[in-house]
């Protein structure tokens, strides 16, 4: 396997190169402390390297990929063998003016060198890519199709070993140039995070195996199913509209051909291999045609007929890029993948040794993160390419062009499907709007055009549906009524989006129109099928809504639109058991109307089932009649209970509504609104609360899923958000409607406290064991990933690390309410705390944990500098912290990101002005294995001048592992950078101790999580 070790080292190389380009940067343009002495290590450590690569060369190669791997071997080596030598010669005489001088010397060998070194640069990546993605996974595709090859099994045991030993080898180099590459990848951080990503690479490079649930075949797919699973798989299925009846007949008999739709499905269906693409324009039906052969139990004898006599499995799949997703993996390869895999073995548990053969077998043990992209990626590829596959598999991928990914990726996917269809394993159909990637990729497959087909379909929808309107019937002739629906569907031009709007429109103006001409101007008014899209949508919305509910209409556009952000300003829990609910449902909506002394005044009860039906047939009228078609009502494809949501018609209609011009105009329409879009919707879910629409989940359970909070809860945290957004225009309404919260859930806080103590009594197993907190509040969730790592695993010991809330206004602190907390002061509210409660400003300020900064959007030093010019203590002590102790704590764990450090700054300048002790010390304690294996408690202790070097200007921080795991990185600009260096220098300065501080820190690893460890400490 030389090959493998070749290209491996070559990757290797080529990240040391670029790395250095990276680190050198910061010499050339501003300056750093590096040596002459590291120049030359560097030097030498680069010749190690393409030493490396020579002896690699000379190696025995088989494989085809061979040539290809040295050529690119001696064009690295040329670059590097001459960067090597240039940075050798990096040595200045004793006396010299040693930092300018160096700094000049570096420039000058980048500008010496022979080829343009930025150009050289991209060149590398360029290689490097073409290493990991094209050579290296054939020559591992070459390797698996041996392994199930008739002549691999025609071997000997000792001969397969020697076989199988030398393909476990080549999968293993495979994995690691993987991770050298995602390594490389993250070069462009700051010298902190990149310290932190290679470390963690480093874990990666040796992840800790993990035994295969139980040693049975059925027990390891099971395990297989159970982590590919996600539960979004099916949403997108569910949220695609039923075709109208009788639509669609012709795909199964008696389908058209055009030059453009070049075979019928029928026909395809009996060719051995090949794909078949469904290509329409927006709207033309593509999803619903996709679902129709899904769903229509005609389609599995048309695939079996191709399969032949082996057993068929059909599985499919419907990218989704959508707001209304709430998943990002129905827009990813990822989430086809893993909904593909788990549907083919879900159906057929032999079909997992096929896609992971080094997964199956009794002591198999998997990685920690199984499966990987390319795990998925082989495993998809193992079911084009394995001989005598004991099975046929049909695939039906709908919406290519959701796939949210460049141009250059969607061709790869496109292609990846194309070939894959040559099998005689596998039959594709799938189906995109006509995109440059589509076009190109399936430019020899068999296609249709679906606009072109749909003529009869559309003449169908329309007459049953304007027949269905009584009226029409009296104020038109039978020749009216034929010659309005040849006019619909002419001007339809193909497109179904556009017939969905017309009929809506057509059925509303039936109850005021005197004669067919009035309705032929209707529909002649409307923009035709054959423009864009956003011409229809806009007359929709600027002709269509009548002008008496245009507010309303116009509102719950608005409302919607922010409901859908509302997910991004979520406490962004590690993992969620269950998806995120959408906030907006019909149920909601019907209170929108409602006066917002009704909410006030609306006592803790439960909406019985004829109510909440009433309420969304109530709803879903208020839409039909205020937005022109424009949003619908549809219930949700999770079956979490019968709660209807609210949603755009189509996603191009949120596309369309996120245009700078049609948000100025309903901005525009709304500005003299009496009633404000955020203050409105707080009403509305402060209504659903108090109604517990939620059953049975409307009780805040004690013992709540740790992965992520209950329906409750999360309209609790949704109030939060929408008061901090809606605070500043409409304060009074705001403190009314959180009072209101905070008194009802006390409400429902005690009704459950008496229901589990009843529980209790009569020894229910359910029942909740312990002392209840006295406020609501004691039981709002937090991070998992915190309770996890400190051990926080009963409530009790939450109250005492002060993590829970012990009254409302403490809980709105902590949620930068900060117009609310100042309200509350003005009238009174007490600043100080008892003793075993958590001040004010401590919570202000972070609290125990860094959970509070990973809001989006958080602005606490407005809370802080409120609390205090009301008397806050800033060396109040809670737990022997005072928050001056507790702010430049959380400073020494911070994210590197721009608004949060920004923020820490202020709080640091606000305590510094308002008289906090700086002279205290931050101390924190660690774990190590002493020589024994046993966990030995090391603390460490750095004063306020150290730390705010540390964090403001080294930008060195302990970051917790949950900030990657969330996808919580950020990065600083250089712009960014220098301000926030700024901000640390001006800090120090106010601590009255000016000088230059020069120390260095280095990390460690300890259970996950990095820590600065070691320090030279500098003198001021």
């Amino acid at each position: 396997m030389a090959e493998f070790a070749l290209a491996t080292g070559i990757i290797s190389t080529i990240g040391f190169a670029l790395q250095l380009w990276k680190d050198t940067k910061e010499v050339r343009t501003s300056g750093s402390n590096i040596s002459t002495a590291d120049a030359k290590r560097v030097a030498q450590s680069l010749q190690t390297h393409c030493d490396r690569v020579k002896q690699l060369q000379t190696a025995e190669t088989n494989l085809a990929e061979a040539e290809r791997i040295k050529t690119i071997a001696a064009e690295l080596l040329v670059f590097a063998e001459e960067l090597s030598a240039r940075l050798a010669q990096c040595e200045l005489d004793p006396g010299q003016d040693g930092w300018k001088r160096y700094r000049d010397m570096i420039a000058v060998v980048w500008r010496g060198m022979r080829l343009d070194a930025e150009a050289q640069m991209n060149r590398l990546v360029a290689l490097r890519s073409e290493l990991q993605t094209e050579l290296m996974v054939s020559m591992v595709r070459k390797l698996d199709h041996l392994e199930q090859s008739l002549a691999f099994r025609s071997l000997d045991d000792e001969l397969k070993k020697l076989v199988l030993d030398q393909v476990r080898l080549a999968k293993q180099q495979l994995q690691k140039t993987e991770a050298i590459g995602a390594q490389i990848e993250g070069l462009s951080a700051d010298g902190g995070h990149r310290h932190l990503e290679i470390m963690d690479q480093f874990r990666r490079l040796t992840p800790s195996p993990v035994n295969a649930s139980g040693d049975t075949y059925e027990e390891q797919a099971a395990r297989i199913k159970e982590t590919i699973w996600f539960s979004a798989i099916q949403r997108r299925h569910g949220a695609i509209q039923v075709a109208h009846h009788s639509t669609f007949e012709w795909i199964f008999e008696g389908q058209q051909t055009t030059p453009q739709s070049n075979t019928t499905l029928v026909e395809w269906m009996a060719a051995p291999r090949g794909l078949y693409w469904v290509s329409g324009r927006a709207g033309t039906g593509k999803s619903s045609l996709m679902r129709f052969l899904d769903d229509d139990p005609r389609t599995r004898p048309l695939f079996q007929e191709w399969a032949g006599t082996r057993p068929l499995r059909l599985a499919s799949f419907y990218f989704w890029n959508s707001e209304a997703a709430g998943d990002d993996r129905l827009k990813s390869l990822p989430g086809l993948f893993r909904a593909i895999i788990f549907s083919l073995i879900d159906q057929d548990e032999s079909l997992a040794q096929i896609m992971f053969p080094g997964h199956m077998g009794k002591g198999k043990k998997w990685d920690d993160n199984f499966p990987t992209l390319t795990d998925m990626t082989f495993a998809f590829d193992r079911l084009a390419t394995t001989e005598d596959m004991p099975v046929a598999v049909g695939l039906i991928i709908d919406g290519l062009d959701e796939y949210d990914a460049p141009h250059d990726e969607q061709l790869k996917l496109a292609k990846l499907l194309c070939k894959a269809a040559e099998s005689p394993n596998l039959k594709i159909i799938v189906s995109s709007r006509p995109e440059d990637a589509f076009e190109q990729a399936f430019i020899h497959s068999k296609k249709i055009r679906l606009h072109q087909l749909t003529e009869k379909d559309r003449r169908i929808v329309v007459t049953d549906e304007l027949n269905s309107a009584p009226r029409l019937a009296r104020i038109t002739t039978e020749l009216e009524r034929d010659e309005l629906i040849e006019t619909i569907v002419a001007r339809s031009e193909g497109i179904f989006l556009w017939l969905t709007l017309a009929v809506q429109t057509m059925i509303q103006e039936i109850d005021v129109a005197l004669n067919a001409h009035n309705l032929l101007q209707v529909a002649q008014d409307i923009p035709s099928g054959g423009e864009e899209l956003a011409k229809t949508f806009d007359h929709m919305m600027r002709k269509r809504i009548p002008s008496q509910y245009r507010a309303l209409g116009l509102g719950l556009v608005e409302t919607l639109r922010y409901g859908y952000g509302l997910g991004a300003k979520m406490i962004p829990w590690v993992e969620r058991a269950q998806p995120l609910s959408h906030p907006i449902s019909t149920v909601l909506c019907s209170f929108f109307e409602e006066d917002i002394s009704n909410a006030l005044d609306l006592a803790v009860q439960v909406m019985d089932v004829s109510e909440r039906t009433l309420r969304e047939e109530m709803a879903t009228n208020i839409i039909r009649r205020s937005c022109a078609g424009l949003l619908e009502s549809r219930n949700p494809a999770e079956s979490s209970g019968p709660v209807a949501e609210v949603h755009y018609l189509h996603k191009d209609v949120g596309i369309f509504l996120h245009q700078k011009d049609t948000r100025e105009y309903i901005a525009k329409s709304l500005a003299t609104s009496e009633t404000r879009v955020q203050t409105n919707l707080l009403k509305c879910v402060l209504s659903t609360i108090k109604m517990r629409t939620y059953e049975p989940h409307y009780i805040p359970n004690i013992r709540f899923d740790m992965r992520s909070p209950d329906p409750l809860w999360d309209s609790i945290e949704r109030c939060m958000r929408i008061g901090r957004d809606a605070e500043a225009n409409d304060p009074e309404t705001v403190e009314a409607l959180l009072d209101s919260l905070n008194e009802a859930m006390q409400t429902i806080h005690s009704l459950r406290k008496d229901e589990n103590e009843e529980m209790k009594r009569k020894s229910v197993k359910s029942a909740e064991p312990g002392s209840w907190p006295a406020h609501w509040t004691g039981g709002f969730p937090i991070d998992y990933h915190y309770y996890e790592h400190y051990g926080y695993g009963h409530r009790s010991e939450w109250a005492k690390s002060g993590l829970i809330c012990s009254s409302f206004l403490s809980f709105a602190v902590q949620h930068d309410l900060c117009q609310y907390v100042i309200r509350k002061l003005a009238k009174g509210e007490r600043i100080e705390r008892k003793s075993q409660e958590r001040p004010l400003l401590s919570s202000a300020c972070g609290g125990a944990e860094p959970i509070w900064w990973m809001l989006p959007q958080r602005r606490p030093s407005k809370v802080v500098k409120a609390l205090l010019e009301h008397g806050a203590n800033p060396n109040e002590a809670f737990q022997g912290m005072t928050t001056w102790q507790t702010a430049l704590n959380n400073a020494r764990r911070a994210r590197m990101s721009y608004v949060e450090l920004s923020e820490m700054a202020t709080i640091l300048e606000l305590l510094i002005r308002a008289g906090a002790d700086t002279q205290c010390s931050v101390e924190w304690t660690t774990e190590e294995r002493n020589v024994k294996g046993q966990w030995k408690a090391i603390k460490h202790s750095r004063t306020s001048h150290e730390q705010i070097y540390a964090t403001f200007i080294a930008k060195e921080t302990d970051e917790t592992g949950s900030y990657s795991l969330l996808g919580l990185e950020e990065r600083l600009t250089d712009e960014e950078s220098a301000a926030i260096k700024q901000r640390g220098e001006q800090l120090l300065s106010l601590l009255g101790k000016g000088k230059s501080f020069r120390g260095r820190f280095s990390y460690q690893v300890r259970r996950g999580q990095t820590y600065l460890l070691e320090k030279l400490r500098p003198s001021f």
